[in-house]
Parts: C-alpha cells; structure tokens; sequence
C-alpha cells in the first residue's frame, strides 16, 4: 500500500563500481545534498515492482508523512544455492532475527 505521502523510492544507479568500490566521494556529494543523477520512483504505485543493483546503487526511501504506513517487499538474492542473510541483515532490514538462529 501508499503511504499518505512521502515514502518515494530514490536511488542513483551505479554509485559504486569495480574500479571505485566505496565511491567515497560520490556518497560524500549526495549526503551533502547534490541530487545529480538521483532517480525517483514517483509513478510506482502499489504492487509495483523495483529491480536495481542495490549493492552499487545508493539507495533510500524518503520520510512516510501521514497515518498510512509504507509496505514493501524486499527481495534478495544469493549465488550460491541455501545461503541466507546474516543476523545484521535480518535485523536491519526486517527487524528481527531468525528463532531457530539458522
């Protein structure tokens, strides 16, 4: 669902490459506020579907304003078949961890 407002997916694609891997310099720009080169989802609605690099690609959602809350789905991908996020990514990214710690 829509949030009542706010809640844009934004990301810049490409932010980090193979030559430039923590693109120190491209992050330090877009924290200062330079918004070159920053896409915005403005038209995704409710079920859209968002795929990007996101592990080269800063990326955010903007602040949800109102009494609707954002729902998203996020979908990760690994290369190797039965590998599963680590406890930090399960907790920063869903809010909790695995019961059974597997």
């Amino acid at each position: 669902q829509n949030p009542s407002s706010g809640g844009t997916f934004e990301f810049h694609p490409n932010t980090r490459s193979s030559s430039d891997p923590w693109a120190f310099e491209a992050v330090r720009r877009l924290l200062a506020g330079d918004m070159q080169g920053v896409d915005a989802a403005t038209d995704a609605a409710a079920g859209s579907l968002i795929i990007f690099a996101g592990r080269m690609s800063l990326h955010r959602v903007s602040p949800v304003l109102g009494s609707t809350p954002r729902i998203n789905a996020i979908l990760h991908y690994e290369r190797e078949p039965g590998r599963r996020l680590g406890a930090y990514s399960l907790k920063r990214f869903f809010g909790r961890e695995l019961e059974d710690g597997t």
